[in-house]
């Protein structure tokens, strides 16, 4: 009986070195940030943000991490990576995984990122020299759409002088890529903070992937758990890095992944607004179709409006203001304020918050004409003299309303007389303040 009891206690024992003796690690989730975000910016950046979540309240470790992600190729291009993690990783980069079969290799030309020798100009010289660490965007200067490195200064226009041309690490622009990070060897491992994945909050910033957009519409950038035969997305311990603790894969605030939830970036406005003169006095805008909300922005670019940069609000009147609406709501605008003057020109964009589209730009009608036809003449009398009665058969009630200082959207006596001051030369000037510089009468 002595014996059997040793035994169940020396079995016992060993449980309990098993149990206590060997650490239990929490999971780390990988979440990318901010679930969807709008830009305006055709050819600028966006950055999706990579975090690294503790799944209990104690902060877990981390050894090395190899994440997976995709993009549509069409709408954005991978620019690369920020380096911007509070932790100081020993390295974090786009390996080459041509060993994995992986997916970094892949660049439609046959030629994998890492060092090539280049057989032709196409492959990797630029046609007249070159710099250190310059960016290719065609054949001509190095290889579609990703960046080199070259070894030494080329004046010839032809291959580097060795014939060697080192990529910096960007994949091809294929839509997918693989990326790793390593903690510091030997010394303190990086950890993943607690946080609240349904809100995007808290947790270990790891990297930001920084893209160029291309065009307008709606990409994703999602994480995969896997890509070929080989690779998967993976985290492990800081302690022990043959443990993994890979947790949930959240590819947007409140939503796991099964796989690649992603993180939405809409291009809203690549393309600017439609916008045109319909008076001395209004500016006629109809924003570009897309989702989301955007301002409209106006800047004087002529003589006399050079500090005029305001936004159109609700009623169409200008102020400092931005008014984020979205197309539908905007419908057509007939922009008017003491800043729009009678001559001048101005460029008109779409702002939707990280970014203005390109210009459109605008020029009034002279002081008076209302018809923007041969300078202020009878004609214009009479087509306000319509206004009045209500009839806007050749021109539109905008064309006709020249004062007050801010036009009030209607025809009144108070315009009848302004288009007879125009009429007898009397200028603009002496009508209303301009809006350079600012003033009381025109702030």
């Amino acid at each position: 009986m002595l014996d059997h009891r040793r035994g169940r206690v020396a079995a016992a024992t060993v449980l309990l070195l098993i149990v206590c003796g060997s650490p239990l690690y929490g999971n780390v989730h990988l979440q990318l940030r901010p679930a969807s975000q709008t830009t305006c910016s055709t050819g600028g950046t966006v950055d999706v943000t990579l975090y690294a979540v503790s799944d209990n309240a104690s902060n877990q470790s981390i050894g090395a991490m190899s994440v997976l992600f995709s993009w549509d190729p069409t709408k954005l291009r991978l620019s690369g990576v920020v380096r911007n993690s509070p932790y100081s990783w020993f390295a974090n980069f786009f390996p080459d995984d041509r060993g994995l079969m992986g997916i970094n290799e892949d660049r439609g030309d046959g030629l994998f990122w890492s060092s090539q020798v280049c057989t032709s100009n196409a492959q990797c010289a630029p046609l007249v020299g070159c710099n250190l660490d310059v960016e290719c965007h065609n054949e001509g200067e190095c290889r579609p759409a990703d960046f080199c490195d070259f070894t030494e200064m080329c004046g010839d226009g032809g291959c580097c002088s060795t014939s060697y041309c080192f990529h910096t690490g960007q994949p091809f622009n294929d839509g997918d890529a693989h990326y790793e990070a390593w903690a510091q060897v030997g010394g303190t491992p990086a950890f993943a903070t607690p946080g609240n994945l349904t809100a995007g909050t808290g947790g270990l910033l790891v990297e930001t992937l920084r893209f160029v957009v291309l065009g307008p519409g709606t990409s994703q950038v999602s994480l995969l758990q896997t890509a070929g035969p080989f690779l998967r997305t993976v985290v492990y311990d800081g302690f022990t890095p043959s443990d993994e603790v890979t947790g949930t894969l959240w590819g947007a605030p409140g939503v796991p992944v099964q796989p690649g939830t992603p993180s939405s970036i809409t291009v809203g406005s690549g393309a600017p607004p439609t916008a045109a003169a319909e008076g001395p006095r209004y500016v006629w805008v109809v924003p570009a179709a897309g989702a989301g909300t955007f301002a409209l922005r106006v800047d004087g670019t002529s003589s006399g409006v050079t500090c005029v940069a305001k936004y159109v609000q609700a009623n169409g009147t200008l102020a400092a203001t931005p008014v984020f609406r979205t197309p539908a709501q905007w419908g057509t605008v007939h922009a008017r304020g003491c800043g729009l003057i009678p001559g001048a020109t101005y460029n008109v964009r779409t702002d939707c918050g990280t970014g203005l589209s390109n210009p459109v730009s605008v020029t009034t009608y002279p002081w008076g004409d209302v018809n923007n036809q041969n300078g202020v003449d009878l004609d214009d009398i009479l087509l306000v003299l319509d206004g009045f009665a209500g009839v806007f058969v050749l021109v539109p009630l905008q064309a006709c309303d020249l004062y007050p200082c801010v036009p009030n959207g209607g025809i009144d006596l108070d315009d009848i007389l302004t288009v007879l001051d125009a009429f007898a030369g009397i200028p603009y000037s002496a009508v209303c303040p301009g809006p350079c510089p600012p003033s009381a009468g025109c702030p």
